[in-house]
């Protein structure tokens, strides 16, 4: 390997981000030995003039490919056509950008990660590498050797559609609902898992374990660290394009389905090294946003207003003690009245 790089971009047309990709490729410290787009066929004409006009003096591959009649769970079996025909036309000795194409990262922070997606992990983000299920690092953004990557995407298509898949998980809920706390297989974890049987891991289906095999086989990076960023509106309170925050939230994935605590996983959590300060802040950050969009839902008027006033403490306690202290005897009063009312 001599640090080649390839920028594997895939997706379909519509939503799609190509402007502030190249605009992020044009920034780049180094260049890429190769870069690939993967369409779809039916979009191969109008997809390629908007390529040529973007990426102008920068060479690219398109590669179309047929848009499938079972696209699998959460367009899973789509996900993995595409990524394997955009692989097959990359360069073997490379490192390899797997990126969709409405979304964007920070080119030179990733490829200082090089020695570790050289040392046989892949590389991937906290968002959303899931806290709540079992076996399940983000598959939206990757980085690794060619050859690791191949592998992660080896695995066979899904032969149950998405409706099938759903009305399984639904069974198996109303059968067992204390054994289901989460969704036990979707897209992320259908990918890692049948990577680690591939690499001859023994899954025990149990926290740890799948703690442990994230630990061994994956390396999480936060957000914030590169810039990852999504062409639509993803985080509370924030516009499309902005960094993705880690979300926390209730609810079911779709009807039938048990009611998740869904949160992620952080850089420290699975790599084992300390949060740094701007980890802390970020994660902070995130913690409050998705925690007043919950409130703002809410039509229990007390709940809102305890959340509020939760914010202006978090806010006060940024300065020093002696201009806020004659503030945050009151303010606590008010959250003491209200703090009954946030169940």
């Amino acid at each position: 390997m001599n640090n080649a790089f390839s920028l594997l971009i895939h997706g379909p047309l519509e939503g799609q981000w190509i402007d502030e990709i190249v605009r992020q490729i044009r920034q780049c410290a180094f260049s890429f030995k190769k870069i690939v787009v993967v369409g779809y066929a039916a979009d191969e004409a109008e997809y390629r003039q908007i390529l040529e006009r973007q990426f102008q003096n920068i060479r690219f591959t398109l590669v179309c490919v047929p848009d499938l009649i079972n696209p699998g769970f959460f367009n899973i079996n789509r996900q993995i056509h595409m990524v394997s025909a955009g692989l097959a036309a990359c360069p073997e000795d490379s490192l390899v950008f797997k990126l969709r194409n409405d979304q964007c990262v920070d080119f030179n922070a990733v490829a200082r990660l090089a020695p570790i997606a050289l040392s046989g992990k892949i590389v991937t983000t906290n968002c959303f590498t899931r806290k709540d299920r079992l076996y399940h690092p983000s598959d939206m953004f990757l980085f690794s050797s060619w050859e690791l990557l191949k592998k992660y995407y080896s695995c066979p298509l899904m032969q149950r559609t998405h409706l099938g898949h759903m009305l399984d998980l639904q069974l198996q809920f109303r059968a067992e609902p204390e054994s289901m706390k989460s969704l036990p297989l979707v897209p992320e974890s259908y990918l890692f898992r049948e990577y680690l049987k591939a690499c001859g891991y023994s899954i025990k289906e149990t926290p740890e374990d799948s703690l442990q095999a994230l630990r061994k086989f994956m390396y999480v990076v936060n957000s914030w660290d590169i810039s990852f960023r999504w062409n639509k509106k993803r985080t509370p309170f924030y516009p499309r394009g902005s960094l993705i925050l880690p979300y926390t939230y209730n609810m079911r994935p779709f009807a039938g389905a048990p009611k998740e605590h869904a949160s992620c996983l952080a850089r420290h959590e699975v790599n084992g090294e300390r949060p740094t300060v701007k980890d802390r802040f970020y994660i902070e950050k995130s913690l409050l946003i998705f925690s007043l969009s919950r409130e703002a839902l809410c039509t229990h008027k007390p709940r809102f207003k305890y959340a509020t006033y939760k914010l202006l403490m978090t806010l006060l306690r940024g300065m020093p003690y002696f201009i806020y202290r004659k503030y945050c005897d009151k303010l606590k009063r008010k959250i003491d009245k209200y703090r009954n009312c946030q169940a």
